[in-house]
């Protein structure tokens, strides 16, 4: 179960059964000393174990609902009041504890479900003795909680829609469970006195802990993406730390007088591929491309890292790193320049760019040179820390992503929420904080 109110629901639902539970136990008990015989102390015992599956779940001792032990203990709890029912004012079923996972043996749950419909079947037959309507309240309750052991067995082991059906039918039966003992206690004025202050009680503890949980839950979940936006400053630093890099390395190549005079003999001849090869090769840092352009931002050398024969950029990659502002700044002044700019359809890299200039004619600016880190998996992965996946989002579409399989990140802008990002971290440089069916997430500027 997920969610908020998934918390007090829980509580609610384990609560009331708790309750009832242990007043139908205290019930047998009155049974018994009143000389109901030894039948009263064997539902006694069947409620105490409904009680001690209860307490062990409910404390979290044992999490899943279809752990063994809980299983059993239900399963023996159901046994022994199946097997003390009888035509006297005595006593009923119990039910489970709600909790947020059904556990790798909830299967199992099919046994505690057989025993609990033989006392709902055995109350069919007697309920003619009971008044008011008693016996077919406790039939009613022993269905219920069947039909909760059945949902809780074909529920998956990380819970899910049956899980919470299967703690819905058990609060429904212990709601009947309860009729049954207010009808039980009708000559009783002081029983029911007590009958209606535990009922308040558990409707005041529900609202409190509904209450408390909003509270908790939105202060949680405000730590939560504070936490993740730091870990994205961090992420997003480092990315900044490699354009600062890729800068560096174009400043390098540009003052250099090898790749001015590779410029001065033929720009386009084999001088300058070769140098672009090299320096995918020799530059460190595990640089992912080198390109050189002319006077007019046209790629006329280049070499990627995709293979080991190290081929050019293609004419997608050519177009969107001439069109980059980097490229266009170093050719209109003498400097170095940096960015993360659109590298392709759908890339994103960190790029550095430099002017290459005559050193023989007074430095005039006569090519420039990029290089750059695709923003891949690859990267992406030395980036990632244990805090957040990262997830690089371009036009509001998933670019790449250090998720396993990447279709995962695409809930991150699924439905409205693509806009949304695209229009709040993209064009207005905004942080954008909201829940998401991959996890909360926490974008930077």
């Amino acid at each position: 179960m997920e969610g908020q109110l998934a918390a007090p629901f829980h509580f609610a639902v384990e609560f009331l059964i708790l309750v009832v539970f242990a007043g139908a136990m205290f019930d047998a008990a009155r049974s018994w000393r009143q000389g109901a015989g030894r039948i009263a102390l064997v539902q006694a015992t069947g409620f105490a174990s409904l009680i001690v599956a209860q307490v062990v779940h409910g404390t979290l001792v044992l999490t899943g609902d279809g752990s063994m032990p809980l299983v059993i203990l239900r399963a023996v709890g159901y046994g022994l009041i199946a097997a003390s029912l009888r035509p006297m004012p005595a006593v009923a079923a119990g039910a489970l504890p709600a909790v947020f996972v059904a556990g790798g043996d909830a299967r199992w749950a099919a046994l505690p479900a057989a025993f609990a419909l033989i006392p709902a079947m055995r109350a069919v037959a007697i309920r003619k003795s009971y008044p008011g309507g008693a016996g077919s309240a406790l039939a009613t309750s022993f269905v219920f909680f069947a039909g909760g052991e059945i949902a809780l067995a074909l529920a998956p082991p990380g819970g899910g829609i049956g899980l919470a059906v299967a703690h819905g039918l058990r609060a429904l039966g212990a709601v009947f469970l309860a009729r049954w003992l207010w009808l039980s206690l009708v000559r009783s004025i002081r029983l029911r006195f007590v009958a209606v202050f535990v009922a308040a009680l558990v409707l005041l503890a529900s609202v409190v802990a509904g209450a408390l949980t909003q509270v908790i839950g939105h202060n949680l979940e405000q730590e939560e993406f504070n936490r993740l936006g730091l870990a994205a400053n961090d992420q997003k630093a480092a990315l900044d730390l490699r354009v600062s890099q890729a800068r560096s390395f174009a400043n390098l190549l540009g003052n250099s007088e090898t790749v001015s005079r590779a410029y001065n003999q033929n720009p386009r001849g084999s001088g300058l591929t070769e140098l672009s090869k090299s320096s995918v090769i020799v530059l460190p840092a595990g640089l992912n491309f080198v390109a050189f352009f002319d006077q007019r931002g046209r790629l006329i050398a280049s070499a990627t890292d995709s293979t080991r024969a190290y081929p050019p950029l293609n004419s997608l990659e050519a177009i969107a790193l001439s069109g980059s502002d980097s490229i266009n700044r170093v050719l209109k002044i003498r400097t170095s320049a940096g960015e993360l700019t659109s590298s392709g359809d759908r890339a994103i890299a960190a790029i550095g760019a430099a002017s290459v200039t005559d050193l023989q004619a007074n430095r005039k600016i006569i090519g420039a040179v990029i290089v750059g880190y695709n923003l891949d998996f690859r990267l992406l992965h030395r980036l990632t820390s244990a805090e957040a996946a990262i997830t690089i989002i371009k036009g509001g579409a998933v670019v790449s992503t250090t998720y396993p399989d990447p279709k995962s990140a695409e809930g991150l802008v699924a439905g409205n929420r693509r806009d949304n990002v695209r229009r709040a971290v993209e064009e207005q440089g905004r942080n954008y904080t909201r829940h998401s069916r991959t996890r909360a997430v926490r974008s930077p500027a």
